[in-house]
């Protein structure tokens, strides 16, 4: 639309340039209306780059997590599976580059699922329970409920 009014223009400099175009073309009955319009388009498009930023970040912090995981293992894993969980970083660290959203929940996914087994062994060889099992349960002897009062600066 912007070429239609200035086909000289092929890019906008700033929003406020954009706004004052937008202004000048639209007619002084229509400007409400076109300026609801206008901050509903930036609104979505605002919300669409910070879930994309927030999905980024995700799949950023699950490879370094899976990564960490994986060097802390080292040998205690077996090669098939470390190359399983390889692979998926490779593939998600790709998709990260790009600006497909799907693709990268997709590529999280993958790799939540391949390296669910691998913190799971980690867990169970540092001494823990399964998960959803249930530990040493505590005795509650010895513990007493207190009762307190707060007080406050008098200034």
């Amino acid at each position: 639309s912007l070429v239609e009014f200035y086909p000289a223009a092929s890019w906008q400099r700033c929003a406020v340039h954009f706004y004052r175009n937008v202004w000048t073309a639209v007619p002084s009955t229509k400007v409400r209306e076109v300026a609801t319009m206008l901050k509903a388009i930036h609104a979505q498009e605002d919300r669409e780059f910070s879930e994309l930023v927030n999905v980024r970040n995700q799949g950023d912090g699950l490879v370094h997590a899976v990564r960490k995981t994986l060097a802390d293992a080292g040998d205690k894993i077996n090669a098939d599976e470390k190359s399983r969980i390889e692979t998926s970083i490779t593939a998600l660290e790709q998709a990260l580059k790009g600006n497909d959203k799907a693709d990268m929940e997709a590529r999280i996914k993958t790799l939540t699922e391949a390296s669910a087994n691998l913190a799971q062994q980690m867990y169970q060889q540092a001494g823990g329970t399964e998960p959803g099992g249930s530990a040493a349960s505590h005795d509650e002897e010895g513990v007493v409920d207190a009762e307190f009062e707060e007080v406050k600066d008098r200034k």
